[in-house]
């Protein structure tokens, strides 16, 4: 017979599971998926108490690889736990994946023991729990992953449309545990500033992309429901402008130049034969609908049948395209002041989030902005700026290097 082992290694199993089990316990709150790692570690305790019996060095052997998977958890409990709830959302499948992982490897060693090493009825536990291991699948529901593939989704409603920001904030706070988001939205406020702590010091494009969309449509709900912040006004297009002197330089926005239906500036206005303007995409929906319904075809306005295809308005769109192109160049011009050394972080953030948005509009403004000499001002914020200020300009960096092979920025994310 061998000696015991001297160093105890079966009586550490014993207390590094349920060490691991307790920690992994106190993120269920915020990570389901824990739970699942908990119960298998609880079940793993019992057996690891029979093998501190055994005096066996395969079995020895076999103990030091669980242990070193239990090494393992605790610095990837360690890492999720010292995370905000969003932060845990946002990386939902990482986890998933970490904990498939880590569950499989464990699983996988603890098969290893040899049969003839321990008593039948502990063996059968050890092969139950082995294969229960191996198979374990931790699964992400179908709310995180809607909530992840919503806010990565670059081009996607989710830019435009308020309702669809709306419905996805609203999502994001149940996901967390926070309720009553209309009546007290600030309780999701803290938990964006915890989010904004976990990324302060990471330059991974991922985590930056996250934290500018949630922080931006959660500003653009507290705007939409009479929270304005003292630094901006909400304007029609459903962008943020800041009450700064230099945007006295942009041109009103006329109601004219605004769909009755989708609230936005019209791209494509057509005009019905009851004299209203419409966005062309929103009126034919409209229209579409009425049929499917089985309802006479009216103007949404005025409610007078159409009779008629929408004609364009070709004047209209030309003086709307013409104003927009005035008013983009006016917030090049702003960004470029907005930039300067000198300005505090709140206007260097204005003036980022204006040059993301003009960015989206279309290819033409990342051309504008390149030649206004607008790379170096960001660079330098992105290095030298504030918390804020960083993280949105290594973002409006990325947006400016997509989709133009000729003029990539990325890697002065990281130089």
């Amino acid at each position: 017979m061998q000696e015991p082992p001297a160093d105890g290694s079966g009586e550490i199993l014993v207390k590094k599971l349920s060490e691991a089990s307790t920690a992994a316990r106190k993120l269920v709150a915020k990570e389901e998926g824990f739970k699942q790692l908990a119960e298998f570690l609880d079940r793993a305790e019992p057996i690891a108490a029979k093998l501190s019996e055994c005096e066996n060095k395969s079995v020895d052997e076999v103990v030091e690889l669980l242990l070193a998977d239990l090494q393992t958890a605790q610095e990837l409990i360690t890492t999720w736990t010292n995370r905000s709830r969003i932060y845990l959302l946002t990386h939902c499948r990482s986890i998933a994946k970490q904990l498939t992982t880590l569950t499989h490897g464990f699983g996988h060693n603890l098969s290893q023991i040899p049969e003839s090493s321990v008593q039948t009825e502990t063996y059968a536990l050890i092969e139950e729990l082995a294969r229960d291991m191996q198979q374990a699948h931790y699964a992400v529901n179908a709310p995180e992953e809607q909530i992840c593939r919503t806010l990565e989704n670059e081009k996607g409603s989710i830019w435009t449309d308020v309702s669809v920001q709306r419905d996805l904030l609203m999502d994001i706070a149940r996901m967390v545990g926070v309720d009553a988001l209309n009546r007290n939205p600030s309780v999701l406020k803290k938990e964006i500033d915890l989010l904004r702590n976990d990324v302060h010091n990471t330059n991974e494009p991922y985590d930056l992309h996250m934290m500018d969309v949630i922080g931006n449509i959660y500003d653009n709900y507290v705007q939409s429901n009479d929270h304005p912040s003292p630094s901006s006004r909400s304007s029609r297009d459903g962008s943020s402008t800041p009450m700064h002197r230099e945007y006295r330089k942009l041109e009103p926005l006329y109601e004219a130049f605004v769909c009755p239906l989708t609230k936005q500036v019209m791209q494509d206005p057509v005009t019905l034969e009851s004299g209203q303007t419409y966005e062309r995409a929103a009126i034919e929906r409209w229209l579409e609908q009425c049929r499917e319904n089985g309802q006479e075809p009216v103007c949404p306005v005025t409610g007078q049948p159409v009779t008629a295809p929408p004609k364009p308005s070709i004047a209209l769109r030309n003086t709307i395209e013409e104003w927009t192109a005035r008013n983009d160049q006016a917030h090049i011009e702003i960004a470029t002041s907005l930039l300067s050394a000198d300005s505090p972080e709140s206007d260097v953030v204005c003036g980022l989030k204006d040059l993301q948005a003009l960015c989206e509009k279309n290819k033409l403004n990342k051309y504008r902005i390149r030649a206004a000499g607008l790379l170096p001002l960001i660079v330098d914020r992105m290095r030298n700026g504030g918390p804020d200020a960083r993280i949105r300009a290594l973002v409006t960096l990325r947006i400016l290097a997509e989709d133009d092979d000729d003029n990539k920025v990325v890697p002065v994310f990281y130089s």
